[in-house]
């Protein structure tokens, strides 16, 4: 997964073939052997000549062999209505982007490299907003961190953390049909998250100091 600014990046067997004007998000699957099975574009049509970029920050793959993909769009004047948007059955989907400076997104693709889902995901602040680094769960569940805005929605869980913090990152968790079932503000940023074989929910970042410290247990490092 990444970004591309070139017209000439070597798609195959792509769900969308040319770039579509500015930065394009790009991904590309391989086989054991090295082959390419998909390479693809993925940005906003330009058929009105308003052109949306689409920065590519995090990708994983699930348990069935779908690629899922998050970053940041933004586009002139929060021009959106070319964003290609799919939604498989009770998946979030968020077709309009909010906040004056972008919106994160997700993509995901089917294993043959067609997509799957699609959608924006913010609130209507005036800060930018995009996912840093996603990781699936043995129950093909899918945790994300982010950067939010202030009005980045969240989704309050009783057995879960939760977290009113006005600035910070934020932690958003999926269910297997792609709902979003958990959204909670966490002081700092949040840049890094991965789940263990376990089910334990690791994230890192950086805080200016209003970090909720907690011992994890005797032996565990606490500062």
């Amino acid at each position: 997964d990444g970004q591309s600014l070139s017209s000439n990046f070597p798609t195959f067997n792509a769900f969308q073939v040319l770039n579509s004007g500015g930065y394009n998000a790009v991904a590309v699957k391989c086989d054991s052997a090295g082959r390419r099975v998909y390479a693809t574009y993925f940005g906003s049509d330009t058929t009105v000549g308003i052109s949306q970029s689409l920065l590519c920050s995090s990708g994983a793959v699930d348990a069935n062999g779908n690629f899922t993909i998050g970053g940041r769009v933004s586009t002139f004047n929060n021009y959106d209505i070319h964003f290609p948007t799919a939604q498989p059955p009770g998946a979030y989907v968020d077709t309009s982007i909010s906040a004056s400076n972008g919106d994160a997104f997700f993509a995901q693709f089917f294993p043959n490299g067609q997509l799957r889902w699609s959608t924006y995901f913010g609130g209507n602040g005036s800060s930018s907003e995009a996912i840093n680094d996603m990781d699936y769960d043995n129950n093909n569940y899918l945790y994300v961190v982010m950067d939010a805005d202030t009005l980045t929605p969240r989704i309050v869980q009783s057995s879960s953390y939760n977290d009113s913090a006005v600035y910070g990152g934020m932690i958003l968790k999926f269910d297997p049909n792609l709902s979003l079932i958990w959204a909670t503000r966490f002081p700092g940023t949040t840049k890094r998250v991965a789940v263990s074989p376990a089910g334990v929910l690791y994230v890192s970042g950086t805080t200016n100091g209003t970090l909720p410290i907690t011992s994890g247990g005797v032996g565990s490092y606490v500062d």
